[in-house]
């Protein structure tokens, strides 16, 4: 009731409103067609409410409308595909209304003036029509976590003013288009889908504006072409989860290179890592596990990386050199993936590693006990294990001294008896700080640290799995340390 009198009041007492923001203000109800006497109206903004309701067709008959922006509002129904069809809207914004149903319309209007259009995470589905080549003016497509399927039409290719696209986690298939005229493009995601074939050379040799490429989890083939790593503005590469294969090859200009995140892991890449990759500053993440590279690691070359937190060599046929590796050379690394490595022993440079907070080493060849650095590891506390320690598989090989400083354990082979009262349940990942729960498939500690830590035990396989969760502050999201060490 209360909204139907403010449309009410706002057709009424402002006829002559052009622009209308009432965007996260807790609304609900419906939009009433009283609005319509607001002739002038320019731009609707009323994202972030709870509506709950149907996109009403009304909305089609605004003459001057050009921004219609209804994400999070919980809308449902068929959307009515009218609202394509308006000659004077530019950005059009239903985003994240998980039961609003639609298809992209058969003929877009050859005077469309839309240059933004939202629908991810919506129900839409169907294919892209041939007609969007009337989109001449659209620069931000964005319609990811929808259900499109079906080949990117050619057409498509002709689009020259496009910035952003985001056709991430649909069924799409068929090649990736090329986008060899979209020359001020800025972002492609593409991942989630079904794309096959080569990655274009478009994307290495043109596309100078290009700084986020996301191909992840498609079925791609082929070489990487080398120009990719050092394309001027590129700052994430991620082509992770698809069938590229061959030798990626040395690169020129690596320092130059803007590039932050490098994804290249579940790929079928041979050979040995380029030292160029290496040389890029500026790398933060390098994901290269699960490939089929070979050749020795010296860690020495890391030495240019001075930002790079996270590296995953995991599950690839390398030989390391691990002896006199200066530790300091690791000092920002926070997620170390060294699993599948063939290696033999702890690597020492470890030790030191206190921003550390994910390792793995499992699937190893490493023997013996747990050395007692390995629970101080990203922060001198971790050694703050509690509850009953579980009896047999390797677990019974250890000594006390495996334990040493956890004074809230119990049971063999400490001297120190347990009370078996039922261990406390983890608390959600939005509560606030406290001590975590106990459950001996899994060890969980709690300190306070302005966010929260746990550290978990399990034991799967001959594998001593250590994993460490680090809950932020602000927005209850948990960081997670890993460590394997496969015994």
């Amino acid at each position: 009731m209360a909204e139907s009198r403010l449309w009410a009041v706002l057709s009424t007492k402002l006829p002559n409103l052009r622009v209308l923001g009432l965007s996260n203000c807790n609304l609900a109800g419906v939009l009433h067609p009283s609005l319509l006497q607001l002739e002038q109206l320019t731009d609707l903004q009323l994202s972030g409410n709870n509506f709950s309701s149907r996109v009403p067709d009304f909305l089609a008959k605004f003459s001057s409308l050009k921004t219609l922006h209804l994400s999070y509002c919980g809308l449902y129904g068929i959307f009515p595909n009218s609202l394509f069809l308006m000659r004077t809207l530019r950005s059009l914004d239903v985003s994240y209304n998980s039961n609003l149903i639609g298809t992209l319309p058969a003929e877009f209007p050859s005077g469309s003036r839309l240059e933004v259009i939202n629908l991810s995470g919506t129900m839409f589905m169907g294919n892209l029509p041939h007609s969007i080549v009337n989109l001449v003016f659209l620069q931000d497509l964005e319609i990811s976590q929808c259900s499109f399927s079906g080949s990117i039409p050619s057409s498509f290719e002709n689009l020259t003013e496009l910035r952003y696209l985001d056709f991430g986690r649909n069924n799409f298939s068929g090649p990736v288009p090329s986008l060899a005229l979209s020359e001020k493009i800025t972002g492609l995601i593409f991942s989630h889908n079904h794309f096959s074939g080569f990655i274009p050379l478009s994307y290495a040799n043109g596309l100078n504006y290009l700084e986020v490429l996301d191909l992840r989890n498609n079925s791609l083939k082929g070489m990487i072409p080398p120009d990719l790593f050092t394309k001027p503005l590129l700052r994430s590469l991620d082509l992770s989860q698809n069938q590229l294969n061959g030798q990626l090859k040395e690169f020129q200009n690596a320092s130059s290179s803007l590039l932050r995140e490098m994804y290249l892991s579940e790929n079928e890449l041979q050979g040995p890592i380029p030292v160029s990759i290496f040389k890029i500053r500026g790398l933060n993440v390098l994901g290269l596990s699960s490939n089929q590279f070979n050749g020795t690691i010296n860690f020495e070359m890391i030495k240019d990386t001075n930002e790079l937190t996270t590296l995953d060599l995991s599950g690839n046929n390398f030989s390391f050199e691990v002896s006199g590796v200066n530790s300091t050379l690791f000092s920002h690394i926070g997620k170390l993936g060294l699993g599948s490595c063939n290696l033999k022993e702890i690597p020492g440079f470890l030790t030191n590693l206190m921003n550390l907070f994910h390792l793995d080493l499992s699937n190893n060849k490493i023997k013996g006990e747990i050395p007692k650095w390995i629970w101080k590891l990203g922060n001198e506390n971790l050694n703050l294990l509690v509850g009953e320690i579980p009896q047999g598989n390797q677990f019974g090989t250890f000594t006390s001294a495996a334990f040493e400083g956890n004074t809230g354990l119990c049971g063999p082979p400490l001297t120190k008896t347990c009370s078996h009262a039922l261990p406390p349940m983890e608390p959600n990942a939005d509560s606030g700080n406290g001590t975590w729960g106990i459950d001996w498939n899994y060890y969980w500690i709690g300190f306070g640290c302005g966010g929260g830590m746990g550290l978990n035990i399990g034991f799967v396989a001959g594998t001593v799995a250590i994993n460490i969760f680090v809950k932020g502050r602000g927005r209850g999201r948990r960081r997670r340390f890993h460590t394997y060490i496969h015994q």
